[in-house]
């Protein structure tokens, strides 16, 4: 971290510091100025400094290479002066190679597995910079850029940071020290995203002349899709990069945001690699069977008994199944289908295509399981983390599990938007979400975990790799 960046943190928080006792007074317009007046001066600083990161990524990456990763006979020195001359050496070399049939020809295969973010830190800090940098971004808050950075920096961050700080606090991995919030692997999202870049690394060895490397890539903050790329590129030297999105839905907010900083990072390259772009999976077997085994396991784990009977069982002895998807405007998804009218990337439709995919798969496993063909649940599908006035998609998730509490229904929420655990349901559905449960009256509530590492979805993306490079690496050797 330079000096200069640890002055603005330090400066900051020593802000926050000095404002407790004003928010203890319930004086909630005094943060919002205090904190204000750090706003001019982080954001020069970050543009220059952001300016400075892209001059020196190349050379970053370049000097990484150099201790890291053997250099191969083929591969010129990086300090040495590159001629014609040179490379027609190296060329010679190879072509000899060829010609007598010794010639090796190793591909580096690179998969990026990218999120939308976490902040780096739970800390003030931490929730300022990720949530400026989030919500300002076009495809989040759709206006002109002087009316986005106004409603930003000047209302909803000053206003909301330190109430996201406390939610990422609640589920920041660790010992809860300040030590700890200043881990990023305590990141929920960074956890499970970590273990599944290590699963995938276990299930995927290296196959002849063929290497794996596999690197995290969010949209916002830490590990930035930038730092992936360059790492895939310059470091490990991948032919081929596969851009794997941890959402199944397409929605421009996530995947088209991912597929855009793609290119921004990859526009000044010289060189542009083999290139393959996922934008969603709704229909991959693997996630559907990975997501209903899940489920399965908490309706084993509470409702064992009543599903072993051989009876016609009353839908509601058993629990509903509430679908909650992230939510989105109303009119992102309008100018979505104004763009592709087939709806093939429909978030809306995604979404509803996922649940009914879902208990298909996981109707039939219970009937199976059981020999119960009269075994049969509702399910329902919701939309949760509206922000703002505007209309988002709906039934919204809280009014839902508020309406269900008062019917006396059981619920188990399924987060079948995520891949992977996060502060969107570790947080906001398994606490507050049970909180606003038990607040109307109701007496059962259970969340799913997302699929995370879960191994038939890790499969799936080994499945994903090779049938890649079955069909345009192994066939081009």
């Amino acid at each position: 971290m330079s000096a200069v960046e640890q002055q603005t943190k330090t400066f900051f928080n020593e802000i926050i510091v000095k404002s407790k006792s004003t928010i203890s007074d319930n004086k909630t317009l005094s943060i919002a100025a205090l904190s204000s007046s750090t706003i001019l001066f982080y954001t020069l600083y970050k543009y220059f400094q952001n300016k400075k990161e892209q001059r020196v990524d190349s050379n970053n990456s370049q000097k990484t290479s150099t201790s890291t990763v053997k250099q191969e006979s083929h591969e010129l020195e990086l300090n040495e002066d590159i001629t014609i001359d040179r490379i027609q050496e190296i060329t010679n070399q190879i072509l000899k190679e060829i010609d007598n049939q010794s010639f090796q020809n190793k591909t580096n295969i690179g998969i990026l597995l990218i999120n939308v973010g976490t902040p780096k830190e739970a800390t003030p800090y931490g929730l300022w910079t990720y949530l400026t940098q989030f919500l300002m971004y076009k495809r989040i808050i759709d206006t002109s850029y002087w009316f986005r950075l106004l409603l930003v920096k000047g209302m909803i961050v000053p206003f909301r940071f330190l109430k996201s700080m406390k939610h990422y606090r609640a589920v920041w991995l660790g010992n809860k020290t300040e030590k700890d919030f200043k881990t990023s692997e305590n990141a929920p999202l960074i956890h499970n995203s970590l273990k599944i870049k290590e699963a995938l690394k276990e299930k995927l060895i290296k196959n002849n002349n063929i290497n794996y490397f596999i690197e995290l890539g969010n949209r916002y903050q830490y590990p930035s899709i930038r730092e992936g790329l360059q790492k895939l590129h310059q470091v490990d030297k991948c032919q081929h990069i596969l851009l794997v999105p941890l959402f199944p839905q397409y929605s421009s907010a996530t995947v088209g945001s991912f597929h855009e900083e793609c290119f921004e990072v990859m526009k000044d390259w010289q060189v542009i690699p083999n290139l393959h772009f996922i934008s969603s999976f709704v229909f991959y077997k693997p996630w559907i069977q990975a997501l209903s085994d899940k489920v399965l396991k908490v309706l084993e784990e509470d409702f064992i008994q009543l599903l072993e009977t051989n009876n016609t069982i009353d839908k509601k002895e058993l629990p509903i199944l509430l679908f909650s998807y992230h939510g989105l405007p109303d009119s992102h998804v309008i100018r979505g289908v104004t763009e592709r009218t087939d709806l093939s990337f429909c978030y809306l439709t995604d979404c509803h295509k996922t649940t009914h995919l879902v208990m298909n798969h996981l109707l039939s496993l219970l009937k199976k399981q059981f020999n119960n063909d009269n075994i049969d649940l509702d399910f329902k599908t919701s939309f949760q983390s509206r922000l703002g006035p505007h209309p988002w998609l709906k039934p919204y998730t809280f009014e839902t599990i508020r309406e269900f509490a008062k019917l006396k229904r059981k619920v188990i929420v399924v987060s079948a938007s995520f891949i992977a655990d996060c502060v969107e349901t570790n947080f906001e559905i398994a606490l507050e979400g049970k909180e606003e449960f038990e607040e109307a009256g109701g007496d059962y509530f259970r969340t799913v975990e997302c699929v995370n590492d879960h191994p038939l979805f890790i499969n799936g993306l080994v499945d994903i790799v090779k049938n890649y490079e079955n069909s345009f690496v192994t066939n081009m050797q």
